[in-house]
C-alpha cells in the first residue's frame, strides 16, 4: 500500500515550468502520440479557420445585435453558476480516467491529474492540433514514470471511449427526430462505427496473450480497470449534456433532452477539425445551427452558445487560477515535506 504521502506531496507541473526543450521532447518520443501537426495538417486547420471566420461574419452582419445582448441580459446568474459545476464535473471524469488508466503501473491522485487535464487543455487553446496533450505526456513521463507506451494507450483508449458515448447518447435522435431524415442515415453509421470499435477491442483483448508490445499497453489488464474508465468517460458527455440543459433553462429556452443530445451531436461535429484556438467559432456556429434547426431565433441561438462555450472556458480558467494559486501558496512546503 501507497503511503499517504506519496499522493499528498506529489507537485504538479504547471505549463510554464516545463522547460520547452523537454516538453518537445515529450511529445516527440511519445509515438502514437505525437502532437506536431504535418503541413497538410496545417493547411485544413488554416483552411477551414478561414471558413469559420467567414460564416461567423456572415452571421453576425445578419443578426440583430440589440437582440443578442437582450438574450445575453436574460440568461439567470444562478443557472449560470450551476452549469459550472456540471463543466468542473467534465474535468473531474476526465481526471478520473486518467487515475484509472494509468493506475496498474503509477499512482496519481485525482487532484493532480486534473491540474494535468487543466494544463493539457489551456496549452490547447494556443498550440495546433492539441499540442497540450504533450505537457500531460511531460508530466506522467518524468514526474510519475509512466512509460510513453501506457500513455499511448490511454489517449487512444480516451478517444474510443469519446467516440462510443456520443454514439450510445446519440442513437435515440432519429426516433426523437423522424423528420430529420439525415438523423437516420447518421444512426446506420454510428451503430457501424460502434460495433466495429467493441469488435476491436475484444480482438485487443486476445491478441494481448500473443502479441508482446500490446500486453505492454496495460490497457486491458482487468476488465474492473477497463470499464471504470469508460464510466469516467461515459459521465463527462453526461455532464457535457446536463450542461447544455441548464443554459437551456437560463435563456428561457424549452429544456428537452432531445433538444440537448442534438445539440451536443452538432457541436462535436463542429469542433471535429480544429480551427481557431479553442474552437472559438467553430463550436458557436454548430451548437447555432442546430438549435435554429429547432426553432429557435438566431439571436436566442447565439447567445446559448456564447454562454455554453463562455461557461466551459471560465471554469478552466477559475481552476488553473486557484490550482495556481495553491501551488503559489503550499507548493515550497509541500515539497519541503516530500524531501524529508
Amino acid at each position: 500500500m501507497v503511503a499517504p504521502a506519496v499522493e499528498v506531496y506529489v507537485r504538479p507541473t504547471p505549463v510554464g515550468d516545463v522547460p520547452a526543450a523537454e516538453l518537445a521532447e515529450g511529445a516527440a518520443d511519445a509515438g502514437p502520440t505525437n502532437t506536431s501537426p504535418s503541413w497538410r495538417m496545417i493547411a485544413l486547420r488554416v483552411g477551414a479557420t478561414l471558413v469559420v471566420i467567414t460564416l461567423v461574419t456572415l452571421a453576425i452582419r445578419r443578426m440583430d445585435l440589440a437582440a443578442l445582448r437582450g438574450a445575453l441580459d436574460s440568461a439567470g446568474l444562478a443557472s449560470l453558476v450551476v452549469a459550472s459545476l456540471f463543466s468542473l464535473t467534465m474535468l473531474v471524469a476526465k481526471a478520473a480516467y486518467w487515475k484509472t488508466i494509468v493506475s496498474p503501473v503509477a499512482r496519481v491522485p485525482v487532484r493532480t491529474m486534473l491540474w494535468y487535464e487543466v494544463s493539457a487543455l489551456g496549452a490547447s487553446l494556443v498550440l495546433p492540433m492539441r499540442g497540450g496533450e504533450a505537457v500531460r505526456i511531460y508530466a506522467l513521463r518524468k514526474q510519475h514514470g509512466v512509460p510513453l507506451s501506457v500513455i499511448g494507450a490511454a489517449l487512444g483508449f480516451e478517444k474510443v471511449s469519446d467516440v462510443t458515448s456520443l454514439v450510445l447518447l446519440v442513437l435515440p435522435l432519429p426516433w426523437l427526430f423522424p423528420k430529420e431524415t439525415w438523423l437516420g442515415r447518421l444512426q446506420v453509421i454510428a451503430a457501424v462505427v460502434l460495433v466495429a470499435i467493441v469488435a476491436a477491442f475484444f480482438l485487443a483483448q486476445r491478441a494481448r496473450r500473443s502479441f508482446a508490445w500490446v500486453a505492454r499497453l496495460r490497457i486491458f489488464d482487468t476488465p474492473r480497470t477497463t470499464l471504470t474508465a469508460y464510466a469516467c468517460v461515459l459521465t463527462s458527455w453526461l455532464a457535457d449534456a446536463t450542461l447544455i440543459l441548464v443554459v437551456m433553462h437560463s435563456l428561457g429556452l424549452p429544456v428537452h433532452v432531445s433538444s440537448a443530445l442534438l445539440v451536443l451531436l452538432a457541436a462535436n461535429v463542429a469542433i471535429a477539425i480544429p480551427t481557431a484556438p479553442g474552437n472559438v467559432g467553430a463550436l458557436e456556429l454548430g451548437v447555432a445551427f442546430a438549435l435554429t434547426r429547432l426553432g429557435v431565433p438566431s439571436e436566442r441561438a447565439a447567445a446559448f452558445a456564447i454562454l455554453y462555450h463562455g461557461v466551459q472556458l471560465a471554469t478552466l480558467l477559475t481552476v488553473w487560477l486557484v490550482g495556481t494559486g495553491i501551488e503559489a501558496l503550499f507548493g515550497g512546503r509541500s515539497r519541503s515535506l516530500a524531501r524529508t
